[in-house]
């Protein structure tokens, strides 16, 4: 939704409890639909080269998240969605996003059950991590940023500092919980 389809991310506002519940009506109208997008992209960028590189969105900063917990304290999905969070700082912050379209795209994150915990995870880890991770171009690390719901950016001119700095949010918003 954040990064293809506004309607599906209203839809995923709307029904997130019924989605966390399971209901089959709520979880197969959003299966199918992120299905959907993602066959399109890939069916029209079978190597990642274009535009499907949209579905990287969280990854740059989940991938590094994972990697400096060992893969034993966040599962992908959370270390995505923390990443997603912590993107969505970094395009607020870039200028790149409204003020509304960031509010409610970590409303929905923090709506979202974790059980994360900072423990042994430091910036300086995480950073690391990330320029050994393959999405940097020449030493650039590159992200994937919400412009507005629907619709991303990708932009390796992310300063570290920023980078720190949603990290930081990251931990303050989500291990608090």
């Amino acid at each position: 939704g954040v990064i293809l389809d506004a309607d599906l991310f209203s839809f995923i506002e709307m029904h997130l409890d019924d989605i966390l519940q399971l209901h089959p009506d709520s979880v197969t109208h959003v299966q199918g639909a992120c299905s959907s997008l993602k066959a399109d992209l890939v069916s029209h960028d079978e190597r990642e080269s274009g535009r499907r590189i949209i579905l990287n969105f969280g990854h740059t900063l989940g991938h590094a998240l994972e990697a400096a917990g060992r893969y034993r304290l966040l599962k992908h999905g959370e270390a995505v969605l923390l990443g997603m969070a912590g993107e969505t700082f970094i395009a607020r912050e870039m200028g790149l996003l409204s003020a509304d379209d960031r509010e409610r795209i970590l409303a929905l994150l923090r709506r979202v059950p974790l059980r994360f915990k900072a423990g042994s995870l430091r910036v300086s880890g995480i950073v690391a991590a990330m320029g050994r991770d393959k999405k940097s171009v020449n030493g650039r690390k590159r992200f994937v940023l919400p412009v507005r719901i629907g619709e991303t950016a990708v932009v390796d001119t992310v300063p570290s500092e920023l980078i720190r700095a949603s990290l930081v949010f990251v931990f303050r918003v989500f291990s608090s919980r």
